[in-house]
C-alpha cells in the first residue's frame, strides 16, 4: 500500500492549486483515504472532499487470506461480488490474463493495516449498497471517526457494486456534494 500511496500522492500534490476531490470504491476507498492522509501530512492542506464507497472505515480493516488461496477460491469471491461478467471469468485466456492482477489487488487490500487512524481535515462522504455482504451501515458510519470535518453517509439500493445497474443516483449525489450542476443522462447502456 505505501509505495502506491507515495506515488499517487506525489503526483496529486502537483495539482492541488485546483480544488481536488478523491473517489474510491472498495479497495480504492482505502487507497483514497491513505492518499488524502499523505497529502495532508505533506502539505497540511485538506482536499475538497473524500468520497469512500463500499469499504469499512480503516479502523475496521480486516485481514484476509483469499489472495493466498487457490485460483478457484479467488474466482469464487470475485463471482460473489458480482462485478466481473461470468463470460470473462469463464474464458480461459481472459481469466489467466486477469488472475495475477486480481490476486495482487486482493493481496494489497487483505494485508492493508493502517499504521494509525488519522482524523483528516478533509470532509468525507461515504456510500454503500444496502445489501452489501461485506460492509454494513455501522462499518460505513465509522468513517465519521476519520475526519475532523463534515461527514455524510448515503445508502443505495443494491449490493457491493450497487452502482453498476444504474449509476445515476451515485453520480447525482457526488455532483450535489461538489456543488456541480450537470444533467445526468436518464438512462445508461445496459451491462451484459
Amino acid at each position: 500500500m505505501q509505495p502506491l500511496v507515495d506515488h499517487l500522492a506525489s503526483e496529486l500534490i502537483t495539482t492541488l492549486d485546483r480544488p481536488t476531490a478523491l473517489f474510491g470504491h472498495s479497495m480504492g476507498a482505502a487507497i483514497a483515504y491513505e492518499v488524502a492522509r499523505r497529502i495532508e501530512e505533506v502539505r497540511d492542506v485538506p482536499l475538497r472532499l473524500l468520497f469512500v464507497s463500499g469499504r469499512p472505515a480503516p479502523q475496521y480493516s480486516r485481514p484476509g487470506s483469499i489472495h493466498r488461496g487457490t485460483d478457484t477460491d479467488l474466482l469464487a469471491d470475485i463471482r460473489r461480488l458480482g462485478a466481473t461478467p461470468n463470460q470473462v471469468l469463464d474464458h480461459p485466456d481472459l481469466r489467466n490474463l486477469l488472475l495475477p492482477s486480481l490476486r495482487g489487488d486482493y493481496r494489497l487490500i487483505e494485508t492493508y493495516q493502517p499504521q494509525s487512524i488519522a482524523r483528516l481535515q478533509t470532509p468525507i462522504v461515504a456510500f454503500i449498497g444496502e445489501s452489501d455482504p461485506d460492509v454494513g451501515v455501522d462499518d460505513a458510519q465509522a468513517w465519521s471517526e476519520t475526519t475532523q470535518s463534515n461527514f455524510d453517509l448515503h445508502v443505495f439500493r443494491g449490493t457491493h457494486f450497487y452502482f453498476l445497474a444504474n449509476p445515476n443516483p451515485l453520480i447525482e449525489c457526488v455532483l450535489a456534494h461538489l456543488g456541480v450542476t450537470v444533467t445526468v443522462p436518464s438512462s445508461w447502456p445496459s451491462t451484459p
